[in-house]
């Protein structure tokens, strides 16, 4: 599909949200503890997001829209979506509503901070008072850094340190409009935060491990590996934070699974092991193999890899529940051999 094509499909679904105005969010369980809500000014953030659907038909559709291309017809669609985002009166907060929707917020709230840069933008007012709605019932679908940049950035406003803050602190009279979505989003990126540090501190999570977590994403990306290891540790990181059942802490588990398999294809990828067959990354048996053969783990190593596996297989794959305590346990352990494996590479390649 060429770019005038997907440029047809995106203006005709963007339309049509102003002949169909769809609701953003139905609850869909526990509507017992709803009632009146809409008065209830007080409520930030929803304890409880799995209670609220997202139900916007246009975002819907262009989702699906996006789903079905191909990853070069992506990046057209990206590209008519962020034009939406910066230009258009009409469609730039459900172009940017979208956006948040298939991944895609860091880019777009980049581009929204580039271009505001004083009170004569009433666009903005309008997409932040969105991203406001989706915090408020939808936060879960956040990476924590994401809450972080929205939280430094209205910190940034109020502090004059960027451009539209600069500008705030000249003429504060005529930000009237726009102060009031600031302060939501920062009380609601606070809340957030703290829930997330609470949840953490009463949950046994060291410190220190988040610290390594924070070291182990930026050699991600200094050896180029793929983004989606950091967002998968920030998804671990959400699901423990609002896992209620067994069935929460195996997903979070299985997710971890997951993610030491796509690291072991990525280490492969780096040391170049010719030998490495796709597949390979799921049997830790011929994980270890290759990564012995390469002299990038020792016997004992290995075996700590293989005990790491068989834990993550028989606390979560190979049952239908998983314990509180083996959730985080794992996510622990991940992380601190994860960032061992990390060195070790990096011993490795600086031989060659």
């Amino acid at each position: 599909m060429n770019k005038a094509s997907i440029e047809q499909k995106i203006n005709l679904i963007l339309e049509n949200a102003y002949i169909e105005k769809s609701d953003n969010y139905t609850i869909i369980r526990n509507q017992q503890n709803y009632i009146n809500r809409s008065q209830d000014i007080e409520i930030e953030v929803e304890k409880n997001p799995s209670d609220f659907e997202f139900t916007n038909k246009q975002v819907k559709l262009l989702k699906k829209l996006y789903a079905n291309l191909n990853n070069s017809e992506k990046g057209d669609f990206k590209e008519i979506l962020l034009k939406i985002v910066a230009d258009s009166q009409i469609f730039g907060v459900t172009a940017f509503n979208t956006l948040i929707h298939i991944n895609l917020f860091d880019e777009s709230f980049n581009l929204i901070q580039s271009f505001y840069k004083d009170y004569n933008n009433n666009l903005v007012i309008e997409q932040l008072k969105m991203l406001s709605i989706i915090l408020k019932n939808e936060w879960n679908i956040f990476s924590i850094l994401q809450i972080q940049s929205i939280y430094n950035w209205v910190n940034d406003i109020f502090s004059g340190k960027n451009d539209v803050g600069k500008d705030y602190k000249k003429y504060p009279s005529l930000y009237k409009s726009h102060t009031p979505a600031w302060v939501k989003l920062f009380r609601q990126a606070n809340a957030i935060l703290v829930e997330d540090l609470s949840s953490r501190l009463e949950g046994g999570i060291d410190l220190e491990i988040n610290l390594d977590q924070e070291t182990l994403t930026k050699e991600f990306k200094r050896f180029g590996f793929t983004k989606d290891l950091e967002e998968t540790l920030e998804k671990i990181d959400n699901k423990l934070m609002v896992a209620e059942d067994g069935f929460d802490y195996k997903n979070c588990m299985d997710l971890i699974r997951s993610f030491t398999e796509r690291l072991y294809e990525q280490i492969a990828n780096s040391l170049q092991i010719k030998s490495w067959k796709k597949g390979d990354e799921k049997e830790s048996s011929r994980v270890i193999k290759h990564f012995k053969e390469v002299g990038l783990i020792s016997e004992d190593q290995a075996n700590l890899l293989v005990s790491i596996r068989h834990f993550l297989s028989n606390e979560a794959s190979h049952r239908l529940k998983s314990q509180r305590e083996a959730a985080r346990l794992s996510r622990n352990i991940t992380i601190e051999f994860s960032l061992y494996l990390i060195r070790r590479l990096e011993i490795q390649k600086g031989q060659k």
